[in-house]
């Protein structure tokens, strides 16, 4: 059901934006706090949001962009002319399958960079205030690690304790020159290639009448798309059920999705029969290291 989700929720932001090449973007990590209109990360492993911005209003022109953020923030340039999706999606497992499924990842410190990384996904991991070989993947041939904080800054001991004068000594390592922005970016359009229009058809999937299932049960997934609605944190009631933007300009329903992706189904494994068996299994080895039994009379 994730991985079925996960594709419609992509193929319905092709649709809308008629871009075919597909980036998931998760500017922020868990530290990260919005106050009023500031978004800020005091552990400063967080992409600065001028930075992410700037960022998102580059690739956007060309590819169809996912931003991956319970927190809301404006691109303010031509988003009408080139939507970005922010698809409000509160089950994990979800936006592991809208990774799996988009083109390429786009992050910094945080659990996006580990889900692409389990997915054999390409990704463009920025890095401020902790360091790659502690919480990425160097080396990697998938991965461009972008490391904006060499060289100025100090080991913070997340989790173990709190030091906030390392934090402060820290702090702006993730703010972005006009230099480390063109070369995030790069790394994205080279992993990307060559932008292409979507030329496919969205069939959007269709509610069950027979459920009765109220607003708040059903996570927003297509919401957002060109649209700053805030977010809220649904506990999941069940399999995912997308309510999908009215934004979209997709086809009447004309039946089911045909997803590119393949399921392989595991092989039972063979009947060993039974437990006297798995002990006589056990007990076989080459003469040198035989086991034995021994036996002792009362």
């Amino acid at each position: 059901m994730e991985i079925i989700t996960g594709y419609n929720v992509v193929e319905e932001i092709k649709a809308t934006t008629k871009k075919d090449k597909v980036i998931v973007i998760q500017p922020f990590g868990r530290s990260v706090q919005q106050i009023g209109e500031f978004i800020a990360d005091p552990t400063s492993r967080s992409m600065s949001l001028i930075g992410a911005i700037d960022i998102v209003n580059q690739l956007k022109k060309d590819y169809a962009v996912i931003i991956m953020s319970e927190h809301h923030f404006a691109t303010e340039e031509n988003e009408d002319k080139y939507p970005i999706a922010r698809p409000q999606i509160s089950d994990m497992r979800v936006w592991a399958a809208v990774i799996d499924v988009a083109d390429h990842f786009l992050g910094c410190d945080s659990v996006g960079q580990h889900i692409a990384r389990a997915f054999d996904k390409t990704a463009t991991v920025v890095v401020g205030s902790t360091y790659p070989e502690n919480i990425s993947y160097p080396g990697h041939k998938e991965f461009d690690i972008i490391d904006v904080g060499d060289g100025r800054r100090e080991y913070a001991p997340i989790r173990i304790t709190m030091d906030e004068r390392v934090d402060r000594f820290n702090d702006e390592a993730m703010e972005l020159s006009k230099k480390q922005v063109d070369e995030i970016v790069a790394s994205c359009r080279k992993r990307l290639g060559k932008p292409k229009t979507y030329t496919g058809t969205f069939v959007p999937p269709q509610q069950d009448q027979g459920q009765s299932c109220s607003p708040q049960q059903q996570p927003a997934l297509g919401q957002g798309i060109a649209s700053p609605a805030p977010t809220t944190d649904v506990p999941r009631q069940g399999p995912p059920t997308p309510t999908w933007s009215p934004t979209s300009n997709a086809p009447s329903f004309t039946g089911a999705p045909k997803p590119s992706f393949t399921m392989e189904t595991k092989k039972k494994p063979k009947n060993k029969k039974g437990f006297q068996s798995e002990i006589k299994n056990l007990l076989k080895s080459d003469k040198e290291d035989a086991i034995t039994i021994e036996k002792k009379s009362i």
